[in-house]
């Protein structure tokens, strides 16, 4: 028997009472970390007297409130309320993690609203997601130590907008998914805000235009995703500091007024996401305009493009010099093989390193042929400067993911032997 133990019987049982404080606050600490485990303060706290007292003296075990409330647990809402407050309390002058998961299908009391801002004054990063009606739709305040927040509720929620005013001096990025977003026509700049994903049904050009252009003016990494029609009604967004830009657009949004219709002098990333038809004179015009400066592409062409049109495509990244990066995905396989096969021209993206194209491995024999035969022809014809064609599967159909001994090893050991070779 260790002479701790004999001075101390109970610690045979209970073998942290030989812990220090501090050392048994760090393995509470530890134990934080999944929304899983989002009452683990709280149980803590409740288990002896000695670990209370460490719980209550631990401010960073109080700084997380993680927290889903379903609808077998949101009543009474004052009890949640309460629960924010204690966080509040006993982190003390920390900056709280905040993540509010509200699966409940009735919207906030009064007090659960106020205690929900004053978790964000005190936040340095906030996420309140949604999947029904939470009622407020507003989110109004303070949040001066705020660096990132996001705020995510249910599609079904169909013509209700969120409405945000934020002084959030320190705010860098900032995510939005749901119907519609508008800010507070008082809304002060984000000037530290680099980075934007938004994913919205209803964005009008005045919202858009104004919080790229003016509210967050220094932003470098944009992410769009709209799922109505679009359009800049002949505006001009002139973005001088984006490096990034994912676009991703429905049916019939992408014209060439609207490819023109940006002015991005520094664009080093560009990818473009489309759903439904568009014309490839369409995507061309967009690779003229968005595409001069870039050297990462990504296009997702959907399966509505006829293989008739893919000299456009490729007239279009003739327009690319600077690209040494390019990802090819689900693009209907006639379109994808003719554009493959135009790559295999030096002209076309002259400094190409890298190319990747992420399709189905289960496409009959036929197109998968053609594809083998186009890729090794542009591995010949590329390297040395081609150094890495990477096939990667995607699941195009349900059916894809029972395949899982369906792959594209075999072709992708031909490509690496071929671009290894001297």
């Amino acid at each position: 028997m260790s002479e701790s133990t004999a001075l101390d019987p109970g610690a045979a049982e209970d073998p942290t009472l030989c812990f220090p404080d501090e050392l048994l606050g760090e393995i509470f600490l530890q134990l934080l970390g999944s929304r899983s485990n989002n009452r683990h303060p709280f149980i803590v706290a409740a288990t002896c007297r000695r670990w209370r007292a460490v719980a209550l003296h631990t401010p960073a075990l109080w700084t997380s409130v993680m927290y889903t409330i379903s609808p077998t647990n949101v009543f009474p809402q004052n009890r949640w309320a309460r629960c924010f407050d204690i966080h509040l309390e006993r982190s003390r002058a920390l900056f709280l993690h905040v993540d509010i998961f509200w699966r409940a299908d009735c919207g906030f009391v009064p007090d659960l609203y106020n205690a929900i801002l004053d978790l964000l004054r005190r936040a340095q990063t906030f996420t309140l997601s949604t999947t029904r009606n939470p009622g407020a739709y507003t989110l109004l305040g303070d949040a001066p130590h705020l660096t990132k927040c996001r705020v995510v509720y249910g599609w079904h929620d169909e013509g209700v907008p969120w409405k945000l005013y934020l002084r959030a001096p320190r705010l860098t990025a900032f995510e939005f998914s749901g119907y519609q977003l508008q800010w507070d026509d008082a809304q002060e700049q984000f000037l530290l805000v680099t980075r934007l994903e938004l994913e919205v049904s209803d964005f009008s050009t005045h919202d858009f235009l104004a919080l790229v252009s003016q509210t967050c003016p220094n932003v470098e990494e944009l992410s769009l995703k709209v799922r109505t029609w679009f359009n800049l009604d002949g505006a001009i967004l002139r973005a001088p500091h984006l490096r990034m830009f994912h676009l991703a657009l429905p049916d019939g949004t992408l014209d060439s007024a609207f490819a023109a219709a940006f002015d991005l002098p520094v664009l080093q990333t560009a990818s473009l996401e489309l759903s439904g038809y568009t014309p490839a004179e369409t995507v061309a015009a967009f690779l003229r305009t968005f595409c001069r400066t870039v050297e990462l592409l990504g296009l997702d062409l959907g399966f509505s493009l006829s293989s008739s049109n893919s000299n456009s495509i490729l007239d279009g990244l003739a327009l690319c010099p600077n690209v040494w990066g390019l990802t090819l995905c689900d693009a209907q396989y006639r379109v994808r093989n003719d554009i493959i096969a135009g790559l295999a021209r030096p002209t076309l993206c002259p400094r190409l390193e890298s190319f990747e194209v992420r399709s189905s491995p289960l496409l009959p024999s036929e197109p998968q042929e053609q594809l083998a035969t186009r890729l090794e022809a542009l591995a010949e014809a590329r390297r040395p400067v081609l150094k890495r064609i990477i096939l990667t599967p995607a699941v195009l159909y349900e059916s894809d993911s029972d395949e899982d001994d369906v792959t594209f090893e075999p072709l992708q050991q031909r490509l690496d032997a071929i671009l290894s070779s001297a």
